[in-house]
């Protein structure tokens, strides 16, 4: 299109069209992009009555104490934090002393400064489908818009917000014209297969066509960040059929379509093949329903078992993070910079595209894996995921935790996670 319209303005001797032409291509920026899906830990609810505290009092006071510093800000922090989680739930005084260290580490960093001004290269955007398939989307961002905590990418911010952050102010997308934009594409209470999956999920229509609206005009799809699991933890009482006993398999054959989408979407020779864009998972963490704790571990030990057996795929825990429904604001920090360094560590894993050589060797920080599947795949979605290898990456979980998480949703059924994500550098074991 750009080149008929040069050829078209190009025929008129004046200069007008010309520069029409060119103030066009300026406004055309290429973009690096970032898919998040999933159910309502993905949407994020920090500061409306789905939020923890049913307003946005909380995240107005952390901000508050984060902006103003000072001496007793630790105490302050812990105070606040504490006061917001103290509703009669296990280990609110370890909650708040996590969130509290973590905050106190991304403030040191710097990560926490001026958090009312949007940043200049990160951009977000969030489309949620209406409950009704058959009425579209909700464009609760308006758009695509600078990243900040009232840019309406959630309600109002989730992982986004602080991933959006780390990456521009720590890990170095602020060294060029491009700028990188979070796509998100999520609704709450949403099961895999019935909602997501290719083919057959209610979402996945559009879903599939946020992807393929941004081809075109420079932009590539640099990896994707899911979270979800909770729906499955009760499918057997809702639908007749225990889908956490087919997570990995639903979880395989969705990740893979939506490799193949953004694969096709991007630019010529951005990835080898569609196996290479990284995958950050969110794992199912902490769920205060006891009767699903069987089913909430097999979602947990598939998301898990999937990561491991792929070079390009990074797993977040959060089992020692808020203990609401839905995360606090607090969680939501220091969850979106852990998904930063999954990320950053996603991209340095090894694959073997198909159709090269078998015998390629991979780079030694990875080694083989061992295990295998037990879940059941749709037969109509054959795997494709060959040549897979496990990262020596360790995920250790939060001390003390057993693992135990689990409970009744409210209205919109919602995810719960909890993430302590490390890996080794040397013979030292660095947690984020």
């Amino acid at each position: 299109m750009r080149t008929s319209l040069f050829e078209q303005h190009t025929m008129i001797p004046t200069l007008a069209p010309l520069l029409l032409f060119l103030m066009m291509i300026s406004s055309i920026t290429a973009d690096d992009l970032f898919l998040l899906s999933g159910q309502s830990n993905m949407d994020g609810y920090t500061t409306t009555g789905q939020s923890l505290t049913g307003n946005a009092d909380y995240w107005i006071a952390m901000k508050s104490i984060l902006s103003n510093g000072g001496s007793n800000m630790t105490d302050q922090l812990y105070d606040v934090i504490y006061e917001a989680n103290s509703s009669g739930k296990n280990g609110t005084e370890e909650v708040a002393s996590t969130l509290t260290y973590e905050l106190m580490h991304l403030y040191n960093q710097g990560l926490l400064n001026d958090l009312d001004t949007p940043l200049k290269f990160g951009k977000c955007s969030f489309v949620t489908p209406k409950k009704n398939i058959d009425n579209g989307l909700v464009h609760v961002s308006g758009g695509s818009v600078p990243t900040s905590w009232d840019s309406n990418c959630g309600f109002s911010f989730g992982h986004e917000f602080m991933l959006s952050r780390t990456l521009e102010l720590q890990m170095g997308m602020n060294e060029s014209s491009t700028t990188f934009e979070m796509v998100k594409h999520s609704r709450g209470g949403t099961s895999l297969y019935k909602h997501w999956y290719p083919g057959i999920g209610e979402h996945w229509q559009g879903l599939q066509q946020t992807i393929r609206d941004r081809a075109g005009s420079g932009n590539n799809w640099k990896g994707l960040i899911w979270h979800q699991g909770s729906q499955e933890t009760n499918s057997l009482k809702r639908l007749g059929e225990d889908r956490s006993l087919t997570y990995l398999g639903n979880m395989t054959g969705l990740i893979r379509q939506l490799r193949q989408e953004m694969y096709d979407a991007s630019e010529s020779g951005t990835w080898q093949c569609k196996e290479e864009i990284p995958v950050v998972v969110v794992q199912l963490g902490y769920w205060p329903n006891q009767r699903r704790q069987e089913a909430a571990q097999r979602v947990r030990d598939a998301q898990a078992e999937y990561c491991s057996n792929d070079p390009k795929s990074q797993l977040v825990q959060s089992n020692d993070l808020s203990r609401n429904f839905h995360y606090d604001a607090a969680s939501f920090l220091v969850t979106g910079n852990r998904i930063a360094h999954a990320y950053q560590a996603a991209l340095k894993g090894e694959v073997v595209c198909p159709g090269e050589e078998t015998s390629q060797q991979v780079i030694s920080s990875y080694q083989p894996s061992t295990s295998k599947s037990t879940s059941s795949q749709p037969s109509s979605r054959p795997s494709t995921l060959t040549n897979i290898v496990t990262p020596t990456t360790t995920i250790i979980h939060p001390p003390g935790d057993k693992t135990t998480d689990t409970d009744d949703e409210p209205n919109i059924p919602q995810l719960r996670i909890h993430v302590r994500y490390t890996h080794k550098e040397g013979n030292h074991n660095t947690r984020y």
